[in-house]
This record gives structure tokens, C-alpha cells and sequence, in this order.
């Protein structure tokens, strides 16, 4: 297996536990689901994105190749959720949450190769 992808994956274990801790601790401050979540999110993605820039890809930080990221990681959330509905459909609920996790770190692996890769913008 490509030392890259288990970076990539090992990074994203580090940002799943940045994204629950924000959620829980904003869940003792307010008690609104969906705003925790969304800002967990984006300090998992953020966490990812400095990681995976320094260790992973060692490619300079750029606030447009940050946008670039955030975007194709949240498309990989979407690829999670899809890919989960389809296999709930023809395995159980286990097997489907893994291959579907299997799925969206496989697309997230691609997308931030290829957004962190790309050279920056000039200015």
C-alpha cells in the first residue's frame, strides 16, 4: 500500500478525533447538532489540510488551494453519505458504514492529491 494513502489515512483519524472533540465541546456550551457538527467539520478539514500539506504532499499553504480543499473534502462527505445509502440497500448496516468509509477515503486520497499538488496561484 502507498506510504502517502496510510499518511492520508492516519491523518484523518487525527482529524475525526479534532472534529468530535469540538463537537462535544461546543455541545456543553450550546446544544445545536447540526452547528456542532458543521463546525467540527471544518476543524477536521482544516486539521487535514495543514497535515496533509506539511507531512503528506509537502506542498506550500495557499488560502486558494485551501478553498479548492475544503471543497473536494466536503464532495468526498457527500460520496460517504451516497455510497452508505447504496450499500444499506444490499449489505448490513456494519459492512455498509465501512465500505462506504472505504469509498469517501478513496475519493478524499484523489481529491486532496490533486488540489494539494496543483501549483499556487502567482501573487
Amino acid at each position: 500500500m502507498n506510504g502517502r494513502f496510510l499518511l492520508f489515512a492516519l491523518i484523518g483519524a487525527i482529524a475525526f478525533a479534532v472534529d468530535a472533540a469540538a463537537y462535544l465541546l461546543l455541545g456543553s456550551w450550546f446544544n445545536q447538532p447540526p452547528l456542532q457538527k458543521a463546525l467540527g467539520f471544518f476543524g477536521g478539514v482544516s486539521t487535514t489540510y495543514l497535515l496533509n500539506s506539511f507531512i503528506t504532499f509537502r506542498t506550500p499553504l495557499a488560502l486558494s488551494r485551501y478553498g479548492l480543499y475544503v471543497l473536494s473534502q466536503s464532495a468526498g462527505m457527500l460520496v460517504n453519505l451516497t455510497s452508505f445509502l447504496v450499500f444499506l440497500r444490499l449489505v448490513p448496516v456494519l459492512a455498509a458504514l465501512v465500505l462506504a468509509t472505504l469509498a469517501g477515503l478513496g475519493f478524499n486520497f484523489f481529491a486532496a492529491k490533486r488540489v494539494l499538488r496543483r501549483p499556487s496561484p502567482p501573487g
